[in-house]
């Protein structure tokens, strides 16, 4: 896939480093993250792209806190929130795409008026 529709290489690129930054963030100790984050480093010293390094830059700043992540795997509610967020700006930027900007609108007067949405509790859908 790559090969046809990333000639450059640097879709590539980027999507390994990505996928090792998935790696490093799920390992379960910080014994065992080590030789991610090793590979991480090389990966984003070859793709030789600056997002990579800004982001392997961003890890590094960040280390301490993604270790407690690893052992422990707890993340902050304002960490959940904007994930939450950053899903459903996703959502309102494909709406956009296919409705134009009033999109949303239109979408936020339906829920607000469909059957399920009034106040009784009846579903009349």
């Amino acid at each position: 896939m790559f090969a046809v529709d990333d000639p450059t290489g640097r879709l590539e690129a980027a999507w390994r480093v990505n996928e090792q930054l998935r790696v490093l963030l799920r390992t379960g100790s910080i014994t065992e993250a080590a030789a991610p984050k090793t590979e991480l480093e090389r990966l984003v010293i070859l793709a030789g792209l600056p997002e990579a390094r800004r982001l392997y830059r961003t890890v590094c700043r960040w280390w301490n806190e993604i270790e407690v992540l690893i052992v422990t795997g707890a993340t902050t509610a304002k960490v959940e929130a904007n994930i939450i967020w950053s899903r459903f700006q996703r959502v309102f930027d494909v709406v956009d795409g296919a409705f134009g900007p009033r999109g949303r609108h239109v979408i936020w007067s339906v829920s607000l008026t469909s059957p399920t949405s009034h106040s009784n509790g009846v579903d009349l859908g």
